[in-house]
């Protein structure tokens, strides 16, 4: 089922309050720009993004992964980052990502003196094998770890999609057309009848910027 190839940014509702929006844009240079927010920004309180953990789709040309920022770039909150073939499932005790997935990331305060956590960051990811799109990356089936530090963290998934041309934008689509959109997501990371053999990709074919 292919996906609207004019929608340019899908908004993921996390978790079943939708308290975390991960907007995911595709750019017109190929690459994917991620934004993590509060869904609620008049909210006393936002919780706090510890990490995001993703697979990369069945049957795609991704060959060497990149990232921006850097990992430990002053001014940002990426502070590790894990790329292997099935092999990523959290970060230590407290970052658990309740199963195992390809790409993970890690986000920590810039400012070591911030008890604040992280409530709002971002970061692009683009790839030397050619231009990236939605279906290269199993966005239906992300996982964010929130509150780690104070509850042992919490681990959300996709609830919801929200169409950014809805008239209210802060509202969850949950019509027939969001739920046929994410179907169209997950199955853009089952292999396909010609690619049921295994899969022989090594662990180091990421190359992490």
């Amino acid at each position: 089922m292919p996906i609207d190839d004019d929608k340019t940014v899908l908004h993921f509702l996390m978790g079943p309050g939708g308290e975390v929006t991960i907007a995911v844009t595709e750019t017109p240079e190929g690459q994917l720009h991620f934004n993590l927010s509060p869904t609620d920004t008049e909210a006393e309180s936002h919780a706090d993004i510890d990490g995001l953990f993703f697979n990369v789709s069945e049957g795609s040309t991704l060959d060497e992964l990149n990232f921006f920022p850097d990992v430990g770039a002053e001014g940002y909150h990426l502070s590790e980052v894990k790329a292997v073939d099935d092999g990523v499932n959290g970060f230590d005790d407290d970052l658990q990502a309740g199963g195992d997935f390809d790409v993970g990331l890690k986000f920590d305060p810039s400012d070591d003196s911030s008890k604040d956590g992280v409530s709002q960051t971002n970061f692009t990811l683009w790839s030397d094998a050619g231009p990236l799109s939605f279906e290269d990356i199993d966005l239906a089936g992300m996982r964010l770890v929130v509150d780690s530090d104070d509850s042992g963290g919490d681990v959300l998934e996709v609830s919801d999609i929200v169409d950014p041309d809805m008239a209210d934008p802060d509202a969850a689509d949950t019509s027939d057309g969001a739920t046929a959109l994410m179907d169209a997501l997950s199955l853009a990371s089952m292999p396909s009848e010609e690619d049921e053999e295994p899969d022989l990709c090594e662990d180091d074919a990421f190359d992490m910027a």
